[in-house]
Formats: C-alpha cells, structure tokens, sequence
C-alpha cells in the first residue's frame, strides 16, 4: 500500500502534527514543513490511525490494529475467535494506544501550555500599543478556512460582556480562537458541549477561562440580585465568590470556580482527549490581560 500522507514538521521544535493544523501544537509556532510519512509514522502522527477493533467472543478482550496490518483472528489472550470491525472514535481513543509500536513522548492532545500563552501576551501586547487590528481578517484567510475549517489554537471561555472581545484582546485572526461567551463566563452543559466539539473534533487541546474587571454579572451576584432568569447566574457565581465583596477579587473567585467545574465534569471522562486550562484576568480600563497561577 502506497502513502502519500504529508505530517507537517515544526521548523521551531522539531514536533510534528496533523495536517491542516496552521500552528505547532507544542510551542505555538506558526511556520510549517512537511514531510511524506512512513506507515509507522503515519499510524502514530497522522489522521489515519489503527481503525480496526477486535472483541474476543471467549473472554471478551480488545485490542486494535491498523487497517495496513494483516487481519488477525484469534485473540493474543485466549487463542479465541475475535472478528474485527470498524472501530469507532471513542474506541481508537481508549484501545488505540496499544496499537503504537513507537511510544510517543508526549500525547497527542498534551503538551506545554508556555508556547500557547506566550503567543496570547505577545498579542495582548499589540493589542496595547496599536490601534488597529493585528489579526489576520483577510480575504485569503476567509478563504482558506472555508475551503480547509477551522484550527484554533486556543479555546476561549469568556464573559458575554461587548467591551470584552478576545479576538481584538490578543490581536488574533479568523481561525485563530474558538470563543464561547456566556454572562459571567460560568460553565452549563452548552458550554461542556461546545468544549468538548473544540477538543475533539478541532484537535485544540489549550483552554482559557477569561474573566474581566467590572463584570456586571459578578456585581450582581454581590448585591444579591436574583429576579427573573438572571438568576440562574448570579446564584451560580454567588456560590464561587461566597462572603468576597471586593469586586476583583470576586471575578478571580468566579473564574476559578469556573475552572474547577470544567475540570471536575470535561476532565474525569476518559473517553475525551486531555486538555490543559488556565484562568485570566481582563482589565477593561488598561487593557492588559493577567494570567493567574
């Protein structure tokens, strides 16, 4: 069998990705090469990984193989009859791994955040110092993410508030960030959902919980206010902040309850890719954004 399966090389770090991905999942570099792939390299590195699943009919083991691989029948545990079959996204995710016959030094949906978060600072600095938008809003790139989808690097949780916009915050571009904004930026099942599709179905595996200074949802949440459907978030956020009046400290309060509740529902699933996830402060004054530890 012939490849002809390209796996783009970092020109930065030396790791390699997917194809179609505009920036190094590793150090966030931008700049690409590629290289044709071997079927081993392929079968680690490439969107076309093991495929087939085999369920011993005996004793019930699994296991996978990679469609280029002879067919095997019989189970390695027990010597008992196991037909293989199309396998399905969860199953090359949880059996998959045994498949590899070169282990990886670092997962596919894991690595440093650093690369990530520099690149959002250097943004943010721009975005300081400029007055136009630095990121790329071109009729090439609308193109070129019709014709190719979207590879965000970053995954954005942040508050429905208009003065807050992280595209223009972090001087990125079409394609660049996979926003979610709710009041308060707190976590419901729409949001899990739609955190979840970027992890994995857009391979983006860098989350940012963003809040903000003077966030009118935190505020109400200190006053006390409850009336109508609004307070399906302020009694949300009134339970991360709990006695904190000091508006600031509050925001911070909320984005780390945030955090914690993404973490406890999206992360104990073993049937999702691992992502990583850190908490940020906006000042809508300064417009400088602080990353908290």
């Amino acid at each position: 069998m012939k490849f002809e399966l390209k796996v783009p090389v970092c020109p930065e770090c030396g790791e390699k990705w997917i194809i179609g991905e505009r920036y190094c999942r590793y150090c966030g570099a931008k700049k690409r090469r590629a290289k044709f792939a071997s079927p081993d390299y392929a079968c680690i590195y490439g969107p076309m990984p093991v495929e087939r699943m085999h369920i011993c009919e005996n004793c019930g083991h699994k296991w996978m193989t990679c469609l280029m691989d002879d067919l095997e029948e019989f189970c390695p545990k027990c010597g008992g009859n196991a037909p293989a079959k199309e396998a399905t996204p969860q199953e090359i995710r949880k059996y998959g791994k045994k498949y590899q016959k070169k282990p990886q030094e670092k997962p596919r949906f894991k690595r440093p955040i650093y690369g990530c978060i520099d690149r959002l600072k250097a943004g943010n600095e721009c975005y300081l110092h400029s007055r136009d938008q630095m990121g790329d809003i071109s009729e090439n790139i609308r193109k070129e993410t019709a014709d190719n989808g979207q590879h965000p690097f970053a995954i954005i949780l942040t508050c429905s508030d208009s003065r807050v916009i992280p595209e223009a915050i972090f001087s990125c571009g079409i394609g660049e960030l996979f926003v979610i904004r709710t009041a308060g930026n707190i976590v419901d099942d729409t949001v899990l959902g739609s955190i979840e599709y970027a992890v994995e179905h857009l391979g983006c595996p860098f989350i940012i919980v963003l809040g903000h200074t003077g966030c009118g949802a935190v505020g109400a949440a200190i006053a006390g206010e409850n009336g109508g459907y609004v307070r399906c978030i302020t009694e949300k956020i009134a339970r991360a902040i709990r006695s904190e009046t000091d508006p600031d400290r509050a925001s911070i309060l909320n984005i780390r309850s945030t955090i914690s509740d993404i973490r406890e529902v999206f992360f104990k699933n073993e049937e999702l890719p691992e992502a990583d996830i850190v908490g940020a402060l906006y000042d809508i004054r300064t417009g400088v954004v602080d990353f908290l530890d």
